[in-house]
């Protein structure tokens, strides 16, 4: 997952948000510490521009040296986004007392097991005695 340079510098507040694109193209050495800095040539209002795609951490490095007022609040929204689509999904929840229900089930089905089992050793004794 990245995010988008423009929507990274609309968050931190910036009043033109391609500006970002000058301090990411200043920072490129330590951005690439981080990673590969994504780029992709665009055409804006007829202008070939380019576009970065940042990490995390390259977006959370940004945050920090955009030195804005929101940049505290943007980072923590960084961190929790990037951070939720990459937990593992949650595991389905079992309703409440269906481990007890199926504890007892499987106990039944043993019980019944070894009636079954009784039952079969004992049939020639039942089969003669019924004669």
């Amino acid at each position: 997952m990245r995010v988008l340079d423009t929507a990274l510098a609309a968050q931190l507040g910036m009043a033109i948000p391609r500006h970002i694109r000058v301090l990411i193209k200043k920072n490129t050495w330590e951005l690439e510490g981080y990673g590969g800095v994504v780029q992709r040539d665009t055409l804006a209002s007829g202008n070939k521009t380019t576009a970065f795609y940042l990490n995390k951490q390259q977006a959370l490095l940004i945050c920090i040296l955009s030195k804005t007022p929101r940049a505290r609040e943007v980072r923590a929204e960084v961190i929790r986004r990037f951070d939720a689509y990459e937990a593992p999904p949650a595991q389905p929840q079992t309703a409440p007392g269906m481990d007890q229900l199926m504890g007892a089930m499987t106990a039944l089905m043993q019980t019944m097991q070894g009636f079954v089992q009784v039952v079969a050793a004992k049939a020639p004794e039942l089969r003669s005695s019924t004669l």
